[in-house]
């Protein structure tokens, strides 16, 4: 099953970069963006992603379908279910409930 673990931005001490668009910020830039529910950062599979990418990367994988994925942190697991079908539009983000 996909799984992707939330990188806490209160754990951050170096800066932290997207290994798919490269989009990078200091941790200190991360806390803040993260707090104002602009951007996430998530392990998956040994490469950082933004929650842009993840996106992304879920979409390829579930090929049109409905399809599970968990979201770990340090005190939850979220159990989800992409939608193909759900679109998301200009800054909505599909993880808003996650910060």
């Amino acid at each position: 099953m996909f799984t992707a673990e939330l990188i806490d931005p209160d754990s951050r001490k170096r800066r932290i970069s997207c290994s798919s668009c490269g989009i990078s910020y200091s941790a200190r830039d991360y806390k803040l963006l993260y707090e104002s529910k602009k951007i996430i950062y998530f392990k998956y599979r040994n490469k950082i992603l933004c929650h842009e990418c993840l996106y992304k990367k879920l979409k390829e994988l579930a090929q049109g379908k409905k399809m599970p994925f968990i979201i770990l942190n340090k005190d939850f697991k979220f159990k989800c279910f992409f939608e193909p079908d759900n679109q998301v539009s200009g800054d909505d983000i599909p993880f808003d409930d996650l910060f």
